[in-house]
């Protein structure tokens, strides 16, 4: 008898303890796919997967640029021997570019990649939803980058090519009935568009530089107000509310949105490189030193540390930048 009720004891106990295990295994992993239903910023999977492109980035060396999607789930990293790394989602394929070579530039998009090579001719990988096939016919290249659904590039004729969702495409709106709904002066807008020297998209927008240094934007989400310039531009950015351009006197500034202090309260000087996150901005110092202002919620703007920087890449929820011996810093999550 005593045998017989130690075993059921020990057995009530065991069904006890399997059951509370099962409580908190539901309790754990629970919110992560109630997340994946609901849009909720918890998700364990996006942890797990941030954790692993983190520790694949810490590998990364010999780098001379880097760039993050647009939705921050992958990396990709330029090499000093022109062939590009890339870290993250690879759902659809969009980090396959191992056999890349001969890359000058890198521009992370949507679920894919686009890379600009040296003959001036762009590669691109990944299977977004829409099409890109178009890239592969393009050539004579001075400029590329990727969109949220569109990829745009200027050649150096100065002709701006497009590849992806239309509603994005300059030129469908220059053969639309828009003279008096959209361009103020339709045909000095034409000039324009088809006489560019550099391009930066962030989602929804386009920042576009013309051959004379003027600059415009186009986009569907408003930066603001872009302010009238009198110095010449050396370079800029655009995000998802803000614009941003650096002088070639080496000041700085940043103009829309300033609900998170992204638009600096002062004139930042002694700048060799900016870029812009989706709430804050971050600013290379030319003594190679990191400056940043805005949202810290993931400790993107934790810089003030970084030495011997000569590029950064400010992502929507990190900051990244590369010392002058190759190394990658990261501030912030990735993923």
């Amino acid at each position: 008898m005593r045998k017989c009720a130690v075993f059921e004891l020990k057995h009530t106990v065991s069904i006890l303890a399997l059951f509370l295990c099962l409580c908190f295994l539901t309790s754990f992993f629970a919110p992560a796919a109630f997340a994946a239903d609901k849009g909720l910023d918890f998700d364990l999977i996006s942890v797990i997967n941030s954790l692993g492109t983190m520790e694949i980035l810490g590998t990364w060396d010999n780098l001379v640029s880097v760039s993050v999607s647009v939705n921050g789930d992958f990396v990709l990293g330029l090499k000093d021997d022109g062939t590009v790394l890339a870290a993250g989602r690879n759902d659809r394929g969009q980090c396959n570019v191992s056999d890349w070579s001969d890359i000058t530039k890198i521009s992370a998009g949507n679920a894919y990649s686009l890379g600009l090579k040296s003959d001036g001719t762009a590669l691109c990988a990944g299977i977004p939803d829409y099409d890109l096939t178009g890239i592969s016919l393009w050539e004579n290249l001075r400029d590329i980058d990727a969109g949220s659904c569109f990829a745009i590039g200027a050649s150096n004729s100065g002709e701006q090519l497009f590849a992806g969702c239309g509603e994005f495409d300059i030129n469908l709106w220059f053969q639309a009935d828009t003279a008096d709904k959209v361009w103020e002066n339709k045909e000095d807008e034409i000039r324009f568009w088809n006489s560019l020297a550099a391009v930066r998209t962030a989602g929804d927008n386009i920042l576009a530089l013309d051959s004379n240094g003027e600059l415009r934007y186009f986009g569907f989400t408003a930066v603001g107000d872009m302010p009238e310039f009198t110095k010449t531009i050396a370079d800029f950015d655009v995000s998802h509310y803000n614009g941003a351009v650096l002088f070639d006197d080496g000041t700085a500034l940043v103009w829309g949105d300033n609900s998170h202090g992204q638009c600096p309260s002062f004139e930042p000087n002694g700048i060799s490189q900016l870029s812009l996150g989706a709430s804050h901005s971050v600013f290379l110092r030319s003594d190679g030193t990191v400056f940043a202002c805005g949202n810290n919620d993931f400790g993107q703007r934790d810089v003030s540390h970084w030495q011997n920087v000569c590029f950064i890449e400010a992502g929507d929820t990190c900051t990244l930048g590369i010392t002058q011996d190759g190394e990658l810093l990261v501030a912030g999550t990735i993923g």
